[in-house]
């Protein structure tokens, strides 16, 4: 899976992608979202303690660009040298995507990354609503 490069990416593929970017010594990475977190936990293992924020236990989605923020910051004033990397899925990112303005405004050196995973656990397909009464628009 990590060598199938057709469209659209999978997983796996783009974290080699970005595997190939990145240092793994270097980099703090940050994680959102159920399967983008799972998935990058395993594809970008961490080799130092304290070079990975994520959502935890819980997945809680909305905290990825809130905390490469705090890390961006940290990274600033202690660990120049240190890329800040935020992954996260596309649902996650609409939680807290308006928050790249703060990145941009402070000129914090964030590198993000949305997956198009297609919403929540790969979201719902039209055979979701066969079942569904009513009239959509109301």
């Amino acid at each position: 899976m990590v060598n199938d490069e057709s469209t659209p990416l999978n997983y796996y593929a783009a974290y080699k992608a970005l595997r190939e970017y990145v240092s793994e010594n270097d980099v703090l990475v940050v994680n959102e979202g159920a399967n983008t977190m799972d998935i990058g936990r395993t594809m970008m293992p961490s080799s130092e303690p304290r070079r990975r924020l994520d959502a935890g236990t819980f997945g809680t989605m909305g905290v990825g660009i809130g905390y490469a923020l705090a890390a961006a910051l940290f990274c600033r004033d202690y660990s120049r040298n240190t890329k800040v990397l935020c992954v996260e899925g596309d649902s996650a990112f609409g939680f807290s995507g308006m928050d790249l303005e703060t990145i941009i405004r402070y000129k914090l050196p964030v590198t993000v990354v949305v997956i198009n995973n297609g919403g929540i656990y790969r979201g719902l397909t039209s055979d979701d609503w066969k079942d569904v009464e009513g009239d959509p628009t109301l």
